[in-house]
């Protein structure tokens, strides 16, 4: 089987979105720059088949262990959050885990810190929201009760001429706590 165009076209958006971070892009990249390690083209396989042709509205690419190359990935659509995980990707044995959904409406808990307070006379409210953190947390009945836990970072958006993506996905997270 080919992968169509809409596979094609999720996996280059979640690509894009990914390598929003120059480091992100160095990793995630051969010698030729023009292909994709190996691990992240898994990665990216099994992220664009279990959003199965979706919106993409979030994703995001974090690494949590810069020394051993730990990396999560976290992608938000209409239905679910998809999560992706895998360890030694700077070394000769990178291991990617299975991709995992969960439905928005599991969403139990929202925390929120921002760096940047909304003040229109400094200079800092050019960077609003600034820093942000978001902290969620998804009930899981096949986990028997324990939570999966998401953490989203994000950081200061330099083009203030268009909406900040941080803040249509707290709007996305808002309609799933509500629901």
């Amino acid at each position: 089987m080919q992968p169509t165009k809409q596979h094609r076209e999720t996996a280059s958006d979640l690509d894009r979105k990914f390598r929003r971070d120059q480091h992100v892009a160095v990793l995630v990249s051969e010698s030729d720059e023009n292909t994709h390690a190996r691990w992240y083209a898994r990665v990216l396989t099994a992220l664009t088949i279990t959003a199965a042709g979706e919106e993409i509205i979030w994703a995001q690419m974090q690494f949590r262990d810069e020394g051993t190359g730990e990396v999560f990935f976290t992608v938000l659509t209409a239905q679910a959050v998809i999560l992706g995980h895998a360890t030694g990707v700077k070394g000769d044995s990178p291991k990617v885990d299975d991709v995992r959904a969960i439905g928005r409406k599991a969403l139990a808990l929202v925390e929120v810190k921002a760096s940047t307070a909304i003040d229109e006379n400094s200079s800092s409210a050019h960077a609003w929201p600034g820093d942000v953190q978001i902290y969620t947390e998804y009930l899981v009945p096949e986990k028997q009760g324990k939570q999966v836990v998401l953490f989203v970072a994000y950081e200061k958006q330099s083009n203030q001429e268009t909406e900040h993506p941080l803040l249509r996905l707290l709007a996305e997270l808002q309609k799933d706590l509500n629901s």
